[in-house]
């Protein structure tokens, strides 16, 4: 189950934390699935993130970002067994990412009108996408899933909001996604002295933010995570009810949280784009790998840059 937290700076807000964006993300996945960690993509030179390589899936994606075009798209899946009838030939969803992001002639409404006009055609899904509005040098976010199939995409005005395995709204989220949105609240507003000056420390928020993304609480018997995965064993739903996912009492697990994502847009359109990657699940569920990248969003000559890697 993937999950992500988000803080949006609004325009209207009496204070400015020196951020318009500050995005976290955990994938977790099969630890057998095939896929490149975050990169430039070459194509484009301006596209940032990493990529299924599963087959059939190849070239899909679950999060991504366009430094040029300044947009943003993260997937998440909704359990198949929300919907009535299940089809056998839907698409699969790894590339509505991509379809939005690296695409220069569809904005975010257009690209909404368009999927939700096909997103009975794919499996399960909730999709998030951002796009920077340069003239209240802030982000929109329009939120669409295909459960059920006639509801619309939406407009999320909120600042700070998270998203799992279940559509967006209250009465839809995990404990997990709620405990996280509450964490994240506490980190800005103890960087900020409670949202009266900008933050000032960003190795502490990288780090807090991390922490956020690594924490393993566990939230037993959750009841909207029972509804949405009723063919799911306690034990498993138990499993998978922390932020981050990891098999209990196996020497070598084969599911679990393989990829976190931390991204940050400052004021002046600079940003980074950190990740923390398993690099080889299978072999040592414990080898972590980071990268940070530098980026400047709107900026036709420069693209994003590798700053450091560690492994």
């Amino acid at each position: 189950m993937c999950i992500l937290f988000c803080y949006v700076q609004r325009h209207d807000e009496k204070c400015d934390l020196g951020y318009e964006l500050i995005l976290l993300s955990n994938r977790d996945e099969d630890f057998q699935r095939p896929t490149i960690a975050a990169h430039v993509w070459p194509q484009t030179n301006f596209v940032l993130g990493g990529r299924d390589q599963m087959a059939s899936c190849e070239g899909g994606t679950w999060l991504c970002l366009h430094t040029k075009q300044g947009k943003i798209g993260v997937l998440t899946n909704i359990s198949s067994a929300v919907m009535r009838q299940r089809n056998p030939t839907a698409l699969r969803r790894g590339f509505i990412v991509p379809n939005y992001v690296n695409n220069s002639e569809m904005d975010l409404d257009t690209y909404m009108e368009l999927l939700q006009s096909n997103k009975s055609n794919y499996i399960p899904f909730s999709f998030l996408g951002f796009e920077r509005d340069p003239k209240f040098n802030e982000w929109r976010v329009q939120y669409i899933d295909n459960v059920p199939p006639l509801s619309p995409p939406m407009t999320i005005q909120s600042s700070l909001f998270g998203l799992s395995n279940h559509p967006f709204g209250e009465q839809h989220e995990f404990e997990k996604t709620r405990y996280g949105c509450q964490l994240l609240k506490t980190i800005l507003a103890d960087l900020s002295d409670n949202h009266t000056r900008p933050i000032i420390d960003e190795k502490e928020l990288i780090r807090r933010m991390f922490d956020l993304l690594s924490d393993n609480t566990i939230f037993w018997n959750d009841v909207n995570m029972t509804n949405a995965y009723p063919q799911y064993t306690s034990d498993r739903r138990n499993q998978n009810s922390s932020i981050h996912v990891r098999e209990p009492n196996k020497e070598k697990p084969v599911y679990g949280t393989r990829t976190s994502t931390v991204i940050l847009v400052r004021r002046n359109q600079s940003g980074l784009f950190i990740e923390k990657t398993l690099t080889d699940p299978p072999g040592n569920p414990n080898g972590w790998s980071e990268q940070i990248f530098e980026f400047q969003l709107d900026n036709i000559n420069e693209e994003p840059v590798l700053k450091s890697f560690l492994s």
